[in-house]
């Protein structure tokens, strides 16, 4: 059950990040979403930056790279 907290939560960060990303203003965003300013910026430091999205294209890379090695050279 942790877990499915977690990623809601973090589920939610992404959503209201996403919202500053997309050219609305930070004041707007957190005037919506009903968060702090400082936690704007903590949620912004720990799940946006120009690695995350990196990280993550690569993991799903290599997941399908393992996919299609199990059915061997074609």
């Amino acid at each position: 059950m942790a877990d499915e907290e977690g990623a809601l939560f973090r589920c939610t960060d992404c959503g209201v990040l996403k919202g500053a990303e997309v050219g609305v203003l930070v004041t707007d965003v957190i005037a919506k979403s009903g968060i702090s300013e400082q936690t704007f910026y903590r949620w912004k430091k720990q799940y946006v930056g120009p690695e995350s999205d990196q990280v993550w294209e690569m993991k799903q890379l290599q997941d399908e790279n393992g996919r299609l090695k199990q059915f061997g050279p074609t």
